[in-house]
């Protein structure tokens, strides 16, 4: 797991490097699909280790996101996150 607190710079080098340790990524980001963070990820990963590396996301609806209870409807949830675990160790 490699925890990104940071985004800019986004550190290529280091999350290409556990990429190609692992031969899998999940990013998981609560922020929308479409222009997302995990979009930045994704490229900087095949610019740095080819397409070869198994990539998956977790990310809220291409929404808005609603303030209150409303936001559980758009944002990742933690069954999300275990089913696209799951599907990537199958």
């Amino acid at each position: 797991m490699l925890d990104l607190r940071w985004l800019k710079p986004l550190n290529a080098e280091l999350i290409t490097k556990h990429a190609k340790e692992c031969g899998k990524v999940l990013v998981v980001d609560e922020g929308r699909q479409t222009g997302g963070i995990s979009e930045e990820i994704f490229t900087a990963i095949d610019e740095h280790a080819g397409s070869s590396i198994v990539k998956k996301r977790v990310t809220g609806k291409d929404s808005y996101i609603p303030l209150a209870a409303a936001a559980n409807l758009v944002l990742v949830s933690e069954q999300d996150i275990y089913k696209a675990t799951e599907d990537q160790l199958l």
